[in-house]
């Protein structure tokens, strides 16, 4: 009977370990990499190889074909269908028409964009305060904006933020899994050539495949955004939030945590970037609240056939912190595909 049971009993013990969800988790973002790492490039060197291809069939067989013009469509009242305005002045589509590495750089660095931003955050902690080994976060932090978001006026501009997360317990080594999913909507009263201005709510949802990587509670709070956009070269603003928990875990202690992320960028030729963009938080119900980081990073934007991306590293050291658990420094390394907007 004993010959019996044992390996029944080995056999539950490793079925269960393999749905684990952290484990389950942890070979997500092994996925996640190796489809990012691997497949991206590859796809981008096959479009440029492509566009290579075609711009020599075309040299091959003739001339290099004129401009394309364009006529603005005009709405057919009848039908409903769409054909050329002849009042309307044409449209001329040119090299000279599409976006800079420079003004693409500008967008980057601008969390008020009119692009579509799909961040890629590798972030290496290399040291924490009081525990022992290294950590390493992976966070999916897309920027989608819009002119024409159900129920509102303004210009809105949605950013959710998808971490999985490695970092030691302090007891038994390491733990793996998805952390708490963030996300914010920023609404834009003021948007202009000088200055952006937006408010608007922001969530973090108790989303944590393990109790060490997230808060077990469900919050909200208010979000702003100012941004100065009136040189060509330089940027500055700040993100400011601030999250209060209405609901979760009866055991987990209640949260009210405060966000500022200021930034400052500097914009150079041919898609080169500074930026010092440092996360600043504050938990009121701690009576070690803050913690201070400072950052500096350099990046550049470039492009692979006809899709724009940055590519930027970025050191932090944090000066101030609490006693034990918080991070002393840490190497972001950002991918970031840029979807049009023109």
């Amino acid at each position: 009977m004993k010959n019996f049971k044992r390996p029944w009993y080995l056999h539950q013990r490793i079925f269960k370990k393999r749905i684990e969800p952290i484990a389950f988790v942890h070979h997500l973002h092994r996925l996640i990499f190796g489809v990012a790492i691997i497949w991206l490039p590859l796809l981008f060197l096959a479009s440029a190889h492509a566009q290579e291809r075609a711009g020599e069939a075309l040299t091959s067989t003739g001339p290099v074909p004129s401009p394309k013009v364009s006529f603005p469509q005009s709405p057919d009242k009848k039908g409903g269908s769409h054909f050329p305005d002849p009042e309307a002045p044409a449209r001329v589509e040119t090299p000279e028409s599409q976006p800079t590495l420079e003004s693409l750089a500008r967008e980057v660095v601008d969390p008020s964009t009119r692009l579509t931003l799909l961040t890629c955050k590798n972030q290496f902690f290399e040291k924490f305060y009081g525990l022992k080994g290294t950590g390493y976060q992976f966070l999916f932090q897309p920027i989608i904006t819009t002119d024409n978001f159900p129920f509102l006026v303004w210009r809105s501009t949605v950013r959710p933020t998808i971490p999985v997360m490695v970092q030691p317990d302090g007891i038994h080594g390491q733990v793996r899994g998805l952390g708490d999913v963030q996300f914010n909507q920023i609404n834009f009263f003021v948007d202009n050539k000088w200055v952006a201005l937006g408010l608007g709510p922001t969530f973090i949802f108790p989303t944590a495949s393990h109790e060490l990587l997230g808060q077990g509670k469900w919050q909200i709070g208010p979000a702003a955004l100012v941004v100065y956009r009136g040189s060509t070269k330089f940027k500055a603003g700040a993100l400011i939030q601030n999250w209060t928990s209405f609901a979760g875990e009866r055991d987990r202690p209640s949260a009210n945590l405060f966000s500022l992320q200021p930034f400052v960028a500097l914009i150079f030729k041919e898609g080169w970037y500074l930026r010092s963009a440092p996360i600043l938080t504050c938990d009121w119900h701690n009576s070690d609240k803050w913690t201070v980081p400072i950052n500096l990073g350099v990046g550049k934007v470039v492009k692979l056939g006809r899709i724009p991306f940055s590519i930027s590293v970025e050191p932090e050291y944090v000066i101030s912190h609490p006693q034990k658990g918080g991070e002393q420094f840490l190497l972001r390394l950002f991918f970031t595909p840029i979807i049009p907007g023109y």
